[in-house]
This record gives structure tokens, C-alpha cells and sequence, in this order.
């Protein structure tokens, strides 16, 4: 056997083990090609994502997959409670709930954040795909996303102060 790799995970980072390697009957392009591996082994170890701040277009990103995963989940689990404990249980949940005013308004934001920011990140995404306007500067995006988040937020809690 003339190459053995083995994969250490070391440090969240696959590193492979010493490669045994012959340069005979090599092309050159293939010689590059080890030198290069071999140069990239001696490079320092990339820190971890925790220490880099991201940008807001980034953080905008992740909270809409990350609402969008939320909405799923809920509504997912809201339904397969409907299912299991009967259609009938449905109401006295809601019941149970409105009995508690914290709980109340907790639970009509948690609901209403995720779904008003995320239908609005999805508008915003639209318009930039077929106008492709705001994209001209990271400052309009930052702006823009800002202006996303507070809306999503005041609209939310407006939703959640209100009763039904």
C-alpha cells in the first residue's frame, strides 16, 4: 500500500496523517501539486468562529434560517400536539394560556417576531433580486438591515400587546 491516510480530528480541524510518498514516475504537475500540500502544513491553525464578528448582512441572514427553523418547529409541534391529544385539546390550551397575561403576550411575540421577521427579510430579498437596488454600498445593506430588525421588532411587540 502505497498511501495510507488516516484523519485525526484535532482541534475541530481534519488533519491528515504523514502521507508515505515516492517522487517516481511523477509528472510535474503532480510534484506542485505535493509541494503545495506539503506548504500547508506548516501553516498556523485558522482560530475559531467564535472570535470573528460577523458582519450585519451575515447576522441578518443567519436569523432568517434561524426563524424560518423556529416557525417550522413550532408549527410542527403544534400540530403533532393537535394530532396526539385530539383536535378538542386545541382550545383548552389556548385557554389555559390566556389565563396568564405574561405568558399571554410571551407567547404572541415569540410567535409573531419570527414570522413577521422573516416574511419581511423574504419581501426584502425580493425586491433586491428583481430591482437590485440597495446593493451599491454595505452601508445601505447595514442601514437597511437595521431598519429591518427594529420594524420586525416593533411590529412584533405591537402584535403581542394587542388582544384579540
Amino acid at each position: 500500500m502505497n498511501v495510507l491516510v488516516r484523519n485525526v480530528v484535532r482541534r475541530r480541524i481534519i488533519i491528515p496523517s504523514p502521507i508515505v510518498r515516492t517522487n517516481l514516475g511523477l509528472s510535474s504537475f503532480h510534484k506542485s501539486r505535493l509541494a503545495l500540500s506539503d506548504a500547508k502544513k506548516n501553516r498556523p491553525i485558522s482560530p475559531h468562529v467564535s472570535i470573528y464578528k460577523f458582519p450585519l448582512p451575515a447576522m441578518s441572514s443567519i436569523t432568517h434560517r434561524f426563524t424560518g427553523l423556529g416557525l417550522t418547529a413550532g408549527f410542527l409541534g403544534f400540530g403533532l400536539y393537535s394530532l396526539v391529544a385530539g383536535p378538542a385539546s386545541v382550545p383548552i390550551l389556548v385557554a389555559s394560556i390566556k389565563l396568564q397575561p405574561v405568558l399571554l403576550a410571551l407567547s404572541k411575540f415569540l410567535i409573531s417576531f419570527p414570522l413577521v421577521y422573516h416574511y419581511l427579510s423574504g419581501l426584502r430579498h425580493l425586491f433586491w433580486d428583481l430591482t437590485g437596488q440597495g446593493l451599491d454600498s454595505l452601508h445601505n445593506i447595514n442601514r437597511l438591515t437595521v431598519a429591518m430588525w427594529v420594524t420586525s421588532a416593533t411590529i412584533a411587540l405591537a402584535l403581542s400587546l394587542v388582544s384579540f
